[in-house]
């Protein structure tokens, strides 16, 4: 770690900030305001490549660079750009927190879903917009996808949105066409007074099944709830779940009953 700093009575200045390991190069600069706390800082990091774990996954076992400003103006904290790139893994982000609530807004990227399991092939991504109070913020997000395939079969068409706050309820709906047939999955889920976390109005529709039902999440992590399955064929489900030796059906209602 080496860095210049130049102190006066009002400001703290650094620049030509390094930080240096074997996984990281890291160079920055910024300044810092005592009386005010305001704060400015901007900081470019080169993150090595690893060959497994969740880096070598996220960055496709290359390296992953990283770009961020940040800044704190009285009651309000930024991270003004926050830039992800490599061969796998690209971000684009801005955030700030005010007395008001937060605000963010941006994209999140993967070229190369392979990375994360052979099995899998192309590329997703997210678009990002979050608002409103800390306790209840309404988020967006909404999934594209381009030429992504399970096992040599294309996924078509996969789109998806995850859309609400934690009071009225967040929706998740995604849709995709596997083998000529629909794949549609939808649940909501709400944060209740009393804690407990609600998922509810879970419906499933793959090819060769389907799955209906709900789950209540105790404070104490405790599982309620029922699920009915519907699976004609385990074979045709199996290469969706990314799993082999699937076979016969399923039929029957699951049910989870908490007890301490």
């Amino acid at each position: 770690l080496a860095t210049t700093l130049a102190v006066s009575p009002d400001q703290y200045q650094f620049e030509d900030l390094t930080l240096e390991s074997a996984a990281l190069m890291a160079r920055g600069k910024g300044s810092f305001e005592p009386e005010t706390q305001n704060l400015i800082a901007e900081l470019n990091a080169d993150i090595a490549a690893q060959q497994d774990g969740i880096y070598g996954q996220l960055f496709a076992n290359g390296t992953g660079q990283i770009e961020v400003r940040l800044v704190r103006d009285g009651q309000k904290l930024a991270a003004e750009r926050l830039i992800v790139g490599s061969g796998n893994l690209n971000a684009e982000l801005a955030a700030e927190l005010t007395a008001d609530g937060l605000g963010a807004k941006g994209n999140v990227g993967f070229a190369k879903l392979s990375a994360f399991d052979p099995r899998l092939e192309g590329q997703a991504k997210f678009d990002l917009e979050a608002s409103g109070a800390l306790n209840d913020p309404q988020v967006k997000l909404q999934l594209a996808s381009q030429g992504v395939r399970l096992e040599g079969e294309p996924l078509e068409d996969l789109s998806g949105t995850i859309e609400g706050g934690l009071v009225k309820g967040i929706k998740l709906a995604l849709n995709a066409t596997y083998r000529q047939s629909p794949v549609e999955l939808q649940a909501e889920y709400i944060q209740d007074e009393d804690g407990r976390k609600l998922l509810r109005d879970v419906k499933a529709y793959v090819p060769g099944g389907r799955a209906e039902g709900a789950l209540v999440i105790a404070n104490d992590g405790l599982l309620e709830g029922s699920f009915t399955l519907d699976v004609a064929d385990l074979k045709e489900l199996a290469p969706l779940l990314l799993q082999e030796g699937l076979a016969g059906n399923l039929n029957g209602k699951l049910v989870l009953d908490a007890s301490d």
